[in-house]
């Protein structure tokens, strides 16, 4: 019953803060379509933060090769558009 518990913790406090925290870049953002892309591609790291919290707070498995592969994928993605665009300079004009 524990488990289920952190579980549901996991899941609903996550998609709180990761809604409020999109819908807030994704206003911040709308005049520039290259920099909202790059928010909304950033939803897909969401997938290695549920991995991760479920591994070390759940106790799960650790994903097999193929998974992690994945998820290195998803990362060098996000990366491969951030990197270019010069995403890191937002607060420079």
């Amino acid at each position: 019953m524990q488990q289920i518990g952190l579980a549901t913790l996991i899941a609903v406090s996550s998609g709180v803060v990761a809604t409020g925290l999109f819908y807030y870049a994704t206003r911040s953002m709308y005049p520039w379509p290259d920099r909202l892309a790059a928010v909304e591609a950033t939803q897909a790291g969401e997938v290695l933060f549920a991995v991760l919290g479920s591994v070390f707070w759940l106790g799960e498995a650790v994903p097999g090769a193929l998974a992690q592969w994945g998820l290195v994928l998803i990362v060098l993605a996000m990366l491969g558009h951030v990197l270019p665009s010069g995403l890191f300079r937002l607060g420079r004009n």
